[in-house]
């Protein structure tokens, strides 16, 4: 079938108006964390509710940025002799030696030969918001033959693999690798790819961003990340790498799970740039979901109290009107904080591994709700505090939620 007749009878909207879903199968997983090196270490750490935050980069007090962050294990190190880098590894920025890492161990882990991939036509989505590489190596990197650029780690991701497909560089600030999952699927879909990679990334290696983060009093000033808790005072930095490999049609020697469907919304017009809608989260939820049964809702749950109390509010007025048991809500930001471009990912990662295990981690710093949400969370939605088995597993639709809750113009995935 042509492109043009693919393109024109599915993806977004059928003749009357109804969404077709956008969907893929995952083949693939890695990824590093704090205080993770790999998938299964991230899924044993949220099982033993680990805290995965750390001092800073810099000395306590300097900048007075928050005492506490999530920082990635021995990100300088890299293999370059397996990459062929090893003249111009010296002047890689931090960023691209864990993304060509953890996309290696991606592909490694979906069984699919590079040659195929190499064959076909793959797809590359990197989601990314800050270059957050600091001066001496912005200064370092002069020297070498390419430029320390967001759209040259792309172009050097698909040059090192040998990938012969579509290629984009996502940045819709938080909600940047569900955009960036939505557009490689939405090319599976019309057949513009065979096979996807969707990776995402954010090194917190220059103070800037967070001093201006503080002072836009989104940030915990305390380092405590706390969602939906009645002591929340706002989110905490953290580092992450993650990717995953997708296919639609396009064989796979391994199915993690499916992703029934995925969509973002641009909130349009609003007087105070910073925090979330009520009205357009609710509005992607009902155009996303029409009468299915969720089970879980893996939130964005940032710790912002307003954002947080919306979102929880949203979910009530969508998913629990008529329930016999309560709504299921848990964050890893609890545990690890928020990987800002790469949140999506890693709260999608969880899902999957859910889904492996048949069990819910617990959220971790929750003891009492915030005030606007404690009468909800009596008997329509639970935060999850215990390793909780997924009820009813052969019926369950994960659903990730991620809002965007910083970007000047706000984008909802």
């Amino acid at each position: 079938m042509p492109t043009t007749n693919v393109l024109s009878n599915c993806a977004e909207r059928t003749e009357n108006g109804i969404r077709n879903p956008l969907s893929a199968k995952i083949g693939g997983i890695s990824c590093r964390l704090p205080k993770s090196n790999d998938v299964q270490e991230f899924w044993e750490n949220l099982m033993k509710s680990v805290d995965m935050f750390g001092p800073t980069r810099w000395p306590p007090g300097m900048f007075r940025i928050p005492p506490r962050i999530g920082l990635l294990p021995n990100p300088n190190q890299f293999d370059a002799y397996a990459f062929n880098s090893l003249e111009e590894a010296p002047y890689m920025p931090g960023a691209l030696y864990s993304l060509l890492e953890v996309i290696h161990e991606c592909i490694v882990d979906s069984g699919v030969p590079y040659k195929t991939l190499r064959q076909k036509k793959t797809g590359t989505y990197l989601a990314m918001t800050f270059n957050d590489e600091d001066a001496v190596t912005t200064s370092t990197s002069s020297e070498s033959n390419y430029l320390n650029t967001k759209s040259e780690f792309l172009g050097r991701i698909v040059s090192s693999f040998g990938f012969q497909g579509p290629a984009a560089s996502v940045d819709t600030a938080c909600s940047s690798s569900i955009s960036a999952l939505q557009m490689a699927i939405l090319d599976l879909t019309v057949g513009r790819s065979d096979y996807a990679i969707v990776a995402g990334a954010n090194l917190i290696l220059n103070p800037q961003h967070s001093i201006q983060l503080l002072k836009l009093g989104i940030l915990s000033p305390n380092g405590a990340s706390r969602p939906f808790d009645c002591e929340a005072n706002g989110y905490v930095r953290s580092e992450g790498v993650v990717a995953v490999l997708l296919a639609s049609r396009s064989p796979l020697k391994r199915e993690y799970a499916e992703i029934c469907d995925v969509l973002c919304l641009f909130s349009g017009y609003k007087e105070d740039v910073h925090y979330a809608s009520e009205e357009s989260q609710i509005k992607l939820l009902r155009e996303l979901y029409n009468g299915e049964s969720v089970v879980y809702v893996e939130a964005d749950g940032t710790g912002i109290k307003v954002n947080d109390a919306m979102e929880i509010y949203s979910l009530a007025e969508v998913f629990c009107k008529n329930r016999t048991s309560p709504l299921l809500v848990g964050s890893c930001k609890s545990n690890l904080g928020h990987t800002e471009a790469c949140s999506g990912l890693v709260s999608l990662l969880k899902c999957v591994m859910c889904i492996q295990h048949g069990i819910i981690p617990p959220n971790v710093c929750y003891n009492q709700p915030i005030p606007e949400i404690a009468e909800l969370t009596k008997h329509q939605l639970k935060i999850v505090t215990e390793p909780t088995k997924l009820p009813n597993l052969q019926k369950y639709l994960p659903y990730v939620e991620k809002l965007n809750s910083i970007q000047l113009k706000l984008t909802f995935a």
